[in-house]
């Protein structure tokens, strides 16, 4: 993918900006704990992330205002180094490319631990 490919506002391409408004839910993710996903983009090497949880936010359920219950993704990644916190595209078979904002939690095991939000 080139430059002259990717949204200026976020590096990613117009097609995964576009799947920004899919409503993604804890449904999505719940089955793939234990999966290896790849976090790819423009100028960097594909990473390899293991989704290590998918859980819910709270235990009541969501204000009437909320669109979905929120829910919290924990991701282990290979060291020693780590991805920035971003907005990257994530592939995975099942799910697709999709865009998550991934934010570096700190180093376990030679790795890095990685949370993705969704409130």
């Amino acid at each position: 993918m080139s430059n002259s490919e990717t949204d200026p506002a976020t590096g990613l391409s117009p097609a995964l900006v576009e799947r920004m408004d899919i409503l993604l839910t804890l449904e999505h993710f719940a089955p793939l704990v234990g999966a290896t996903l790849q976090v790819v983009k423009d100028g960097y090497q594909p990473y390899p992330i293991t989704l290590l949880s998918a859980e819910p936010l709270r235990d009541k359920p969501p204000p009437i205002a909320m669109t979905r219950p929120p829910f919290d993704l924990r991701f282990s990644g290979p060291g020693p180094g780590y991805l920035p916190q971003d907005l990257w595209a994530v592939e995975h078979p099942d799910l697709g490319v999709i865009p998550l904002f991934l934010v570096p939690i700190g180093p376990k095991d030679g790795g890095f631990l990685y949370q993705a939000l969704f409130n």
